[in-house]
């Protein structure tokens, strides 16, 4: 049995996690750096990854050890209910970094994005998109502390482009369940046919 090479990764707060280099070469940063420094054991990231982000990423991976079965969320989305799109336990994952601050969940996907790691951030993205979905433009604003410098005709083009493109996803979303159905339809006759015969 081949043994598991066990790489100690240094947090700036003084934390250390010990984790399988093979589960490591699944990050982009790590997987490139073992193929720069092939023997090192011991990896020391810098100031901005927090040890409380490094320990999500790693449960993650852990959850998600054959990447075949990782839901990947469409994009653009079909619909805002991350829990449709992505799952339950996803959407458990993401709530608790979420933790209702804003702050919390980009600055995670800060580090999932510079750490790259694609699955983990579509997922941390769509997760984002459903939250900011039903947002107004004046709570997204000031949630992002997004200073308004647009006038009034701006505001008023861009609140008819979001209502334009709600439209269409709606009238999609409308298209797609009469597919569906016709598609039910489809398997139900046919079943009944092979009964017939």
């Amino acid at each position: 049995m081949e043994s598991v090479k066990i790489i100690k990764v240094k947090l700036h707060d003084g934390k250390v996690f010990e984790v399988p280099q093979s589960q490591l070469e699944r990050i982009g940063y790590f997987k490139n750096l073992f193929q720069t420094y092939e023997g090192e054991t011991e990896i020391s990231l810098p100031e901005e990854y927090k040890s409380l982000h490094f320990q999500y990423i790693i449960e993650w991976l852990d959850a998600h050890k054959d990447e075949s079965l990782i839901v990947e969320p469409s994009q653009p989305l079909k619909c805002y209910d991350y829990v449709v799109e992505v799952g339950k336990l996803e959407d458990e994952f993401f709530e608790r970094i979420w933790d209702k601050n804003y702050d919390n969940l980009t600055s995670f996907l800060e580090a999932v994005s510079s750490l790259d790691i694609k699955k983990l951030m579509d997922q941390g993205c769509a997760k984002l998109a459903c939250l900011v979905e039903p947002m107004e433009n004046e709570e997204f604003m000031k949630t992002f502390n997004i200073e308004e410098n647009c006038t009034e005709e701006d505001m008023r083009k861009i609140d008819e482009e979001v209502e334009e493109q709600r439209a269409k996803e709606r009238e999609e979303r409308k298209k797609r369940m009469e597919l569906e159905e016709q598609q039910n339809l489809s398997k139900e006759n046919e079943g009944k046919e092979n009964e017939v015969k």
